[in-house]
């Protein structure tokens, strides 16, 4: 079996901390793109990155109750 990668994030800040839903259908994760570290999920393609918060720092983002 042949592993290959892809990048799903891009442009500034640091993208980390990655972690599927329980569905595999979407990715959660923090990333300091605007600034300061938050929380955004986004589906496993890459597509529709949503901000999930967007005051203060946020770190280790957790699947809990997700309901899309």
């Amino acid at each position: 079996m042949t592993l290959s990668s892809q990048r799903l994030t891009n442009g500034p800040g640091s993208n980390e901390r990655p972690s599927f839903s329980p569905d595999g259908k979407r990715i959660v994760f923090c990333s300091t793109r605007e600034g300061k570290s938050q929380i955004y999920v986004m589906r496993v393609d890459g597509s529709e990155v949503e901000p999930l918060t967007s005051q203060g720092n946020n770190y280790g983002p957790a699947w809990s109750g997700y309901s899309p």
